[in-house]
């Protein structure tokens, strides 16, 4: 079972495919989110759009019929855009082709689809014929078709690489893959599943790289190399679990549980297939029909075989019976071809030769006719051993050298070293991308640090600038203070010198003038007419004081002999008395 096309919402969504991995990427996204959080706005609105179709149960939202792609709806809504603008009826013709797809009409879903692609080829939407050329594939490999799926993935493989987008590209060469497996081609099978796992990464798509890891896997676990195939099983099952993805743990525990039953681990392989199971039947798991079909009825084989190896013949034998009959049920003729060839196989474990000839014959019929060679080719081993068993050396020996030749055919020699080549030729590739992007990363580090570098320069060279400012700052402020300094000392002196002359100027201005002075009394008139000493006007209008004493002309004349005799040999007395003002007279 390989991964063919992800889970769609209902069609009237959007034109373009929806995954886990690519949601819608419009308002009814944002619809859909809401309403399976259980918004009462988001659910009536839903329910307009899909026509009341919708509904809600635990938890999740789902048709109401288990069916997100309702086709009459779908129809209807071709049948009224036809007439008009091709750029709205092709979108819907292509969302018809996956409804038909989904519902197993694949005749249908062949003949809509073409109508798209022509109306692509007007439009010249590369991303439209890109899209549609992945659906007819679809529609053939589930015809078993696979020589015209591969033509389909091929073209939609060549209109993706033209718009260089990784991640598309991941699913179609993942597509390719499956279809050249089915079809024997398993040395193109792993080229592309190898392609398709390496785009997948480097577009981020864990589920995606989950689902090619498993192929992966699958190829190298048809080619004997169970060491490889483990490894990518594990990593499959280690991704789905990290980003909680129960497809992919479906898928991969499926197949590792094939892997354990072929290395005789029958309770390991019983482990897996019911982890396998229980992820299957998850709640909320949308999965295609077809690929929950082939889960069921792989898991149940596997279990069967399982039952069988362990001891339980008739439990084992019952389960097998029951999921051949839900392969013939659901008319697959690849599940019914592997239900046939275990059937076989564990009538042959029975002893039940005849029985076990008989599922064997007819699941290589139907793996002939349905073109499953790598299933005829288990087909063809087990016949020649029951033909060994049941005494028919001759018909065995034919059997067993159709079988080598169908094996050559598939697992050449040739075939084998082309893989290795290209597995080494793709390692080389992963090495030089990777090598690629280390150079560009270290072209980008290069490149932040040279701006680091410029940057701290820059800081640097602020920072001692702002140092050498904040330095002539200070050094200018000390002057500046300095000369604040500088300036109250002089001003200082200035005031001083400048009150000196003010008194200076006041004492000088008081005595300046013409004094009329008595010319006999030597008596002063002063401004309003008066006479007054001269000691009293000086006193008055100064501030000088007098002090009173006779000088050596006038004691004798004045005193006579007692100017002799009190002041023989001594210095001259100055006697100072008060000034009282004179009487004024005019």
């Amino acid at each position: 079972m390989f991964e063919c096309c992800a889970p769609h919402p209902p069609a009237w969504f959007d034109a373009s495919p929806w995954t886990e991995e690519n949601p819608v990427p419009n308002i009814l996204r944002w619809l859909w989110l809401q309403a399976c959080q259980g918004t009462p706005a988001a659910l009536t609105a839903l329910a307009i759009l899909s026509g009341g179709a919708l509904l809600l149960v635990p938890g999740y939202l789902v048709a109401q019929d288990a069916d997100p792609y309702p086709t009459v709806e779908l129809e209807q809504a071709v049948e009224a855009l036809r007439g008009g603008a091709p750029a709205a009826l092709a979108p819907a013709l292509q969302d018809l082709t996956y409804g038909y797809i989904y519902h197993g009409r694949h005749d249908e879903a062949l003949r809509v689809g073409r109508e798209a692609l022509a109306l692509f080829q007007v439009l010249r939407d590369t991303t439209g014929l890109a899209e549609t050329h992945n659906y007819l594939g679809l529609a053939h490999w589930n015809e078993v078709r696979y020589d015209s799926a591969v033509v389909n993935f091929g073209q939609a493989r060549d209109y993706w690489s033209e718009l260089g987008d990784p991640a598309p590209l991941g699913r179609v060469y993942n597509n390719l893959g499956a279809a050249h497996y089915q079809w024997g081609n398993y040395e193109l099978a792993l080229s592309s599943f190898l392609r398709a796992l390496e785009y997948r990464r480097e577009s981020g798509q864990e589920a995606g790289q989950a689902l090619s890891l498993t192929n992966v896997g699958r190829t190298y676990h048809d080619w004997g190399q169970f060491e490889r195939a483990r490894e990518a099983y594990l990593e499959a099952i280690e991704i789905s679990d990290r980003i909680d993805y129960s497809f992919g743990q479906a898928y991969a525990r499926l197949n590792l549980g094939e892997l354990f039953l072929d290395n005789e681990a029958w309770s390991e392989a019983e482990t897996h297939f019911r982890a396998s199971l229980e992820h299957y039947e998850a709640e909320g798991v949308s999965i295609p029909p077809s690929d929950a079909l082939g889960g069921r009825v792989l898991n149940d084989l596997g279990l069967g075989m399982a039952r069988i190896r362990q001891g339980d013949p008739d439990g084992g034998l019952a389960l097998l019976n029951q999921t051949l009959q839900m392969a013939r049920d659901a008319e697959n003729p690849r599940y019914e071809a592997r239900a046939l060839l275990d059937l076989g196989r564990a009538y042959r474990l029975d002893g039940r030769l005849d029985e076990a000839f008989g599922a064997l014959s007819t699941g290589l019929q139907a793996a002939r006719d349905r073109d499953q060679r790598p299933l005829a080719l288990d087909l063809l081993a087990g016949l020649a051993e029951v033909h060994e068993l049941r005494g028919d050396p001759a018909l065995a020996l034919s059997t067993l050298q159709a079988h080598v030749a169908l094996r050559d055919s598939i697992f050449d020699q040739g075939a084998f070293q082309r893989v290795s080549a290209m597995e080494a030729q793709a390692e080389i590739e992963r090495q030089e991308r990777e090598n690629l992007l280390l150079r560009e990363e270290q072209r980008v580090q290069e490149a932040l640090f040279a701006r680091q570098r410029l940057i701290t320069l820059l800081a640097a060279g602020l920072f001692l600038s702002a140092i050498l400012l904040v330095g002539v700052l200070v050094y200018f402020n000390r002057r500046g203070r300095e000369r604040e300094r500088a300036l109250a000392r002089s001003n200082r002196s200035l005031e001083d010198t400048n009150r000196e002359l003010l008194e200076a100027r006041t004492e000088v201005h008081a005595l300046k003038g013409l004094i009329p002075i008595c010319s006999h009394c030597k008596r002063i008139r002063d401004d309003e007419g008066y006479w007054e000493s001269v000691e009293s006007y000086i006193t008055h209008r100064s501030e000088a004081h007098f002090s009173h004493s006779i000088c050596t002309e006038c004691g004798p004349r004045v005193y006579g002999q007692d100017w002799a005799d009190g002041d023989e040999g001594g210095d001259d007395e100055d006697v100072e008395d008060e000034i009282a003002p004179p009487a004024r007279r005019h």
